[in-house]
């Protein structure tokens, strides 16, 4: 997305929610809100490792099409010779298919208001995989979308703050690009 959005909620938690909560008020990412059908596109060179599609372009509050993700859009991507999975959700369109090879500025979709939504934003978040090469860690990559030993759950307690930056790791969307909530852009 180039301009013309706001950043709605932030990393780790919605705002006004009580921190120490453990019930609804976890969020693993970054809400951009801008007008319904904006395009969304790709950070940089990558492959599409997870998308979903079917969700009426409008959700509601608990709908759980895509599992509250709506239709949305998983890439991974090589950076600063860094592997990260970006998870792009709440789209209206996604205009990409599972192991498509996108490029940097490709559109991936349009910004919608699917799943588990209260209006149009898109939900962005951010984990550092590995600080493998892409095709070496495509080799061994076991198709699992948690990049975790042992399948476990990605919760707070793996951001990269408090893991100390080593893989796999959440990243904090709103450090990464210098948003502030509340703040349009």
């Amino acid at each position: 997305m180039n301009g013309n959005f706001r950043v709605t909620a932030g990393a780790w938690y919605y705002p006004g929610s009580f921190q120490g909560s453990t019930f609804g008020n976890v969020h693993y990412g970054v809400d951009i809100a801008a007008s319904m059908g904006t395009p969304i596109v790709a950070t940089g060179p990558g492959i599409v490792i997870n998308t979903n599609t079917g969700c009426p372009t409008w959700g509601y509050l608990g709908n759980m099409c895509g599992y509250g993700g709506g239709n949305k859009v998983q890439v991974l991507y090589s950076m600063n010779n860094k592997l990260y999975s970006l998870l792009y959700a709440h789209m209206q369109s996604v205009n990409v298919r599972q192991g498509q090879v996108v490029t940097k500025g490709q559109q991936l979709g349009t910004l919608g208001s699917s799943g588990s939504s209260t209006g149009p934003h898109l939900h962005h978040e951010i984990i550092y995989v590995s600080n493998k090469p892409l095709d070496q860690f495509l080799e061994t990559w076991s198709g699992t979308l948690n990049f975790t030993p042992n399948g476990q759950w990605m919760d707070l307690s793996w951001a990269c703050e408090n893991r100390g930056n080593q893989a796999p790791c959440r990243v904090n969307p709103q450090t990464w690009y210098g948003f502030k909530v509340g703040a349009s852009y």
